[in-house]
């Protein structure tokens, strides 16, 4: 797994009930080495619902950073 979606799971395990983004985490990391893109965007749609996109750079991000970098 990517050091930076592990740190980023780890540092913000607070704001997720029963594990479901950090679950997601793990699929998608799966999913991707095992060269599964329809799962993989199917994944990346599942975090996009708990708030979290991939970004450019392949770092995962709270989509509300984002918007609020652009507005800085």
């Amino acid at each position: 797994m990517r050091k930076q979606w592990q740190k980023f799971v780890e540092d913000n395990q607070c704001y997720w009930s029963y594990g479901i983004v950090p679950s997601l985490v793990k699929r998608l990391d799966a999913a991707q080495k095992a060269g599964d893109k329809e799962n993989v965007k199917e994944i990346l749609d599942a975090l996009a619902t708990q708030g979290v996109v991939l970004g450019k750079d392949g770092n995962l991000y709270f989509f509300s950073d984002i918007v609020t970098s652009l507005l800085l």
